[in-house]
């Protein structure tokens, strides 16, 4: 996809960058990338907030969003 001339985008969210697209990455070249950022922490207390009442220690809170790895959808998914 990134070796021909398109109009097209090609969304691929991943934890690791594959080697194929870095190759073709740069500022003049056809590829490129945007990393996103993990949630504050403001952010998610609140997908908890929005399932129910839940209630801890700043510690018990930083080791719950830390096991899953600061994951919208797995924070969701377990609130």
């Amino acid at each position: 996809m990134g070796e021909t001339s398109h109009r097209s985008c090609l969304v691929l969210p991943t934890c690791e960058k594959p080697v194929e697209l870095a190759v073709l990455e740069g500022e003049t070249l056809p590829v490129h990338s945007l990393e996103l950022t993990g949630l504050n922490e403001e952010e998610e207390r609140t997908i908890f907030e929005v399932k129910a009442a839940f209630a801890g220690t700043p510690d018990e809170w930083k080791e719950v969003i830390q096991h899953y790895a600061e994951n919208p959808l797995a924070l969701k998914l377990v609130a």
